[in-house]
């Protein structure tokens, strides 16, 4: 458990006030930063919504996003919807920089009520930045920061069945299909197929766990 959990959980037998939960939110955005070889997790800054505003305004980028064949307005539509909620769940979104500092993309995760489960999802906006390893570098740091220093027990996610590059990357860190569902809607005149997966912290240490180098006397 982080410092900025840590203390939530101190206060949390008392009543907080809105000026302490904002204390320690801004606490909590200058603290946290997951360094890596490549790239950094670090809190998205309001001055790069734009930024994000701009990827989602790309329709392939969408369409790989969200796994949804449809016209251009039915992904307008649940791309204005998703930054919404991007923007109201900002604290939820730690962003993607190389090590110049810039903005490649973005990590989202929500958890459940009770703490135990965590779905996330990804996107490297800027295109330049595919093929180059930093959604796998920032896969492979959030799982590290859910499952042990949150205590997450597993984590869920879904996929297009047409997004290959995202399929691979996500078995590349663990994940593992546990089933295919898809959905047809008329009315919007939209379809997807998609693809569920999950990775548990038993799976997740089992599969990183550091080797014994010691030798039996």
């Amino acid at each position: 458990m982080d410092l900025y959990y840590g203390l939530l959980v101190a206060f949390s037998g008392d009543i907080i006030s809105f000026t302490m939960l904002r204390y320690l939110d801004k606490f909590r955005k200058q603290a946290f930063f997951i360094p890596g070889e490549d790239i950094n997790l670090r809190p998205v800054r309001r001055s790069e919504l734009p930024a994000i505003r701009r990827w989602l305004k790309d329709k392939e980028l969408v369409r790989l996003a969200f796994g949804v064949e449809a016209e251009g307005k039915v992904l307008d539509k649940i791309a204005h919807d998703y930054y919404h909620d991007v923007v109201s769940g900002l604290k939820f979104v730690l962003g993607i920089e190389d090590k110049k500092g810039k903005l490649a993309g973005f990590i989202r995760y929500t958890l459940r009520e009770d703490g135990s489960v965590a779905r996330i999802g990804i996107m490297i906006g800027e295109k330049q930045n595919w093929n180059k390893g930093m959604g796998t570098q920032g896969m492979r740091l959030l799982l590290k920061y859910l499952f042990d220093i949150i205590g997450i027990e597993k984590i869920e996610l879904d996929t297009a069945d047409f997004n290959q590059r995202a399929q691979r990357c996500f078995e590349k860190v663990g994940f593992k299909r546990t089933g295919e569902f898809s959905d047809v809607d008329f009315l919007q005149g939209s379809f997807s197929h998609r693809i569920y997966m999950h990775l548990t912290r038993d799976d997740y240490r089992a599969e990183n766990a550091e080797p014994d180098n010691t030798q039996a006397k």
